[in-house]
């Protein structure tokens, strides 16, 4: 592929990756997919059990919400994630302790709601952070409420209690004469469970839809890609299409906003692969009506990731893909409905905030530490005001630096080299190579000693 070509590749959304692979075109088999992930969730899980447990949080620490530059609206209570959840291959949420009993995990959840709201001025109306795009909201002003690893799980938070904590977020609200556009996130399994369950017709369904609709609620499905193997074999989402599809079509038909997390960046796929992947799976979700929510791939600690990265094995993406998927989201967006909505979080924020992100302290890319303080800026202020046409003027002027040319050239060395192997294959790889008690075990011991 001549520079030429690349260059005009990496502006376009027209791509059929249906092969889940840029240069090899074959599907991969729905066993291979399950293998993968099932490889992929033992690692995770060994790595999660030994590294990442811990207690909840003291009923007398302070709320320490996020940054209002992290999320639409600040983000409420401490995020309470119980063993049976958070083992997607990539995340760095919490997993406790299985001795933490539900009761406890519910108690902590109610405690830390209530202090938060107890300071709703500092702990919200002060921590605005750029537009929210509501057309139907006359000033409306971001709450994410954020304290599962799915807000409809309820083996994480009983119904009674995600009625109790939006009748309290709407109760002040209303005291303090605000318009909140309430975000939560959710797993399409929960959403489905209960479409079958016919929980949204019972009484206690019906009030929490109620009070969800008076929050101008949008809620957030975790997705990640609409390519089975990236999603359920790379990232180990154990999602159905079919799943997702039911859960979107339901929480519409209950006249809730839908958005969906898209990822881009997992480990062994080249940028182009990563970026053609995120691309095609916006495409689908904006003829869903379903608005992204476009996150980049950092790097965790006690991730599958980080231990390659450890090896040697891993680079995150280049700080000039992620500006150019954005501004090719913002394309398909603004041609297929001007007014869709979207959302990127904080490209390098976490929890917990990563030492490995992809904007500081490169010495891998082909951009300089100071484009990629200037790319990050850049996103930031797309993320406060919203200007796509601002956005768009400023990319044009960044492809035209000698910077974005050895960029395009980075772009054409790797896919020479993956033009030889399949991404079903680098995986297969992968997986071998972690999966060696002696790789495991080595990174395990660096992490206890640092």
């Amino acid at each position: 592929m001549s520079t030429e070509q690349l260059a005009s590749t990496t502006s376009s959304h027209t791509l059929d990756t249906k092969s889940y692979d840029v240069n090899h075109q074959q599907e991969i088999p729905a066993l291979d997919i399950v293998q993968i992930a099932k490889k992929t969730k033992e690692i995770t899980k060994i790595l999660r059990v030994n590294s990442l447990t811990e207690n909840l949080p003291n009923k007398n620490e302070p709320i320490e919400p996020l940054s209002e530059a992290e999320s639409p609206g600040p983000w409420a209570p401490s995020r309470c994630i119980n063993s049976k959840c958070g083992q997607c291959s990539v995340c760095g949420y919490t997993v406790l302790r299985p001795d933490i009993s539900k009761k406890e995990i519910v108690d902590s959840i109610m405690n830390q709601t209530d202090k938060f709201l107890n300071n709703f001025q500092k702990n919200v109306i002060d921590k605005q952070y750029g537009k929210i795009l509501r057309p139907d909201v006359d000033n409306p002003l971001g709450l994410t409420l954020s304290p599962t690893g799915s807000f409809f799980a309820e083996n994480e938070l009983p119904a009674e209690n995600r009625v109790q904590i939006l009748q309290k977020v709407l109760e002040t609200a209303q005291a303090y004469q605000v318009n909140l556009v309430l975000t939560v996130e959710a797993h399409a399994r929960d959403i489905v469970k209960k479409t079958q369950s016919g929980y949204f017709s019972s009484p206690l369904g019906k009030e929490e839809i109620n009070l969800l609709r008076a929050l101008h609620a949008q809620v957030l499905l975790g997705f990640e890609s609409q390519n089975d193997f990236v999603r359920n074999g790379l990232y180990n989402k154990n999602l159905s299409l079919k799943d997702f599809e039911t859960a979107s079509q339901e929480l519409q038909k209950q006249k809730l906003s839908v958005g969906a997390f898209v990822f881009s960046g997992l480990a062994l796929m080249t940028d182009l692969e990563a970026k053609n992947d995120a691309l095609k799976t916006i495409q689908y979700l904006l003829q869903k009506n379903i608005f992204p929510v476009l996150m980049f791939a950092n790097i965790q600690p006690n991730t599958i990731t980080d231990v390659l990265r450890k090896n040697g094995r891993y680079k995150m993406l280049e700080p000039f893909t992620v500006i150019d998927t954005i501004g090719d989201m913002l394309n398909l967006i603004t041609t297929h409905n001007p007014d869709s909505n979207w959302l990127i979080p904080d490209p390098v924020g976490g929890p917990p905030d990563p030492v490995f992100n992809i904007f500081l302290n490169r010495h891998d890319v082909a951009s300089s530490q100071e484009t990629n303080n200037y790319l990050r800026s850049l996103i930031y202020r797309l993320r406060h005001d919203r200007d796509i046409t601002s956005f768009q003027d400023e990319l044009v002027k960044i492809h035209q630096t000698s910077e974005y040319q050895n960029y395009l050239h980075t772009l054409q060395q790797q896919e020479k080299i993956s033009r030889h192997q399949s991404l079903l294959d680098r995986t297969k790889e992968m997986l071998k190579f972690v999966n060696q008690p002696k790789v495991i075990q080595a990174y395990l011991d660096s992490e206890q000693k640092s």
